[in-house]
């Protein structure tokens, strides 16, 4: 490209972001509304959660609101000793983490009473008293009369009943999609000191799905492009001003001509956390190990997880680090 051609291009790509942010916040907005809309019909239903869901095309938009006092109910302490809750698609507004410990039962005693003239035994637990078959003798050598089934009919294996409900089968339905996959895991420390859900009383969680291309304008960052502890854009102007003047009417390859193509997308998950009582976004940075997880699929083992900086308008990974992966089929 000449330097008029890449200047055009980037004047356009530009333009593109900003719609782009500009449908963001519009969706944003509307789903902030639906929010306080289920915020009201907690309070007046009595409720520790309401959850609302919609869907259209590829896009999937869940909308969870939560009383704070009452997060101890959505917690499930799992394998490594922590309280935390998951998000992911579906009408309830967690579920138990993967990884989720079960409770132990309490510990109980149930005496029962022996019926008349028989012997309970101690090695299940748990006492049962039958009554001998008529035409049977108990304690004795007598063998017992054989009963029969009267009108055992045969069913054959190849029968058309047999075939009708194997043909019939649904368990193909039940296979899970790579977007069932997708799941945030929300430790219980965002909600203590520290956290950025501290003070909060009534949390909303947008938790939403989009298609590929509803990031493809955000170009990939590459190193030195923004600070890795950060997240803020470094300011290449040295760089440029050391870079080789070309004539503008000579089309020469530029590094950075990546940065004006569409960016690829495996899948692409919205978080957003709000004040139900101000609606106002909640910051989320500067977390600690473990505060926050997101489980997404990956295609193959060059993929990466990154997130969309909004004010620099590309991809980053700054704050981000691999817990753990597991391959799955799907």
């Amino acid at each position: 490209m000449t330097k008029a051609e890449r200047d055009a291009k980037k004047a356009e790509r530009k333009a593109l972001r900003a719609a782009k942010k500009e449908e963001m916040k519009m969706l944003r907005d509307l789903q902030s509304v639906q929010g306080n809309a289920l915020l009201e019909e907690m309070k007046s239903g009595g409720k520790k959660t309401a959850v609302a869901e919609q869907s259209y095309g590829e896009t999937y938009l869940k909308t969870t609101v939560m009383d704070a006092e009452k997060i101890d109910e959505q917690m499930s302490t799992t394998a490594d000793g922590e309280k935390k809750m998951q998000i992911g698609k579906g009408a309830s507004a967690t579920e138990k983490p993967d990884d989720a410990v079960a409770k132990e039962p309490a510990a109980s005693t149930t005496t029962t009473k022996p019926a008349s003239g028989t012997t309970t035994g101690s090695t299940t637990g748990s006492t049962t008293t039958t009554k001998p078959a008529s035409g049977t003798t108990t304690g004795s050598t007598t063998a017992p009369k054989t009963r029969l089934l009267q009108d055992a009919k045969a069913t054959a294996a190849n029968s058309t009943a047999a075939n009708t409900n194997a043909t019939k089968s649904t368990d193909w339905k039940k296979l899970k999609k790579d977007e069932d996959f997708m799941k945030v895991v929300i430790n219980k420390k965002m909600f203590e000191k520290g956290g950025p859900l501290f003070g909060i009383k009534k949390p909303i969680i947008m938790f939403n799905k989009h298609g590929a291309d509803y990031v493809k304008e955000f170009p990939r960052g590459k190193k030195g492009d923004f600070d890795p502890k950060t997240g803020k854009k470094l300011n290449k102007t040295a760089v440029a001003a050391a870079a080789k003047a070309v004539n503008a009417s000579e089309a020469v390859v530029d590094e950075n001509d990546d940065q004006l193509e569409d960016t690829n997308a495996t899948q692409v998950l919205e978080l957003e956390f709000v004040d139900g009582d101000t609606m106002e976004n909640i910051k989320v940075s500067n977390l600690t190990k473990g505060m926050l997880k997101v489980c997404m699929i990956m295609k193959d083992k060059k993929s990466k997880l990154q997130y969309v900086n909004e004010e620099n308008e590309q991809f980053q990974d700054d704050g981000i680090s691999q817990a753990s992966m597991t391959e799955r089929k799907t």
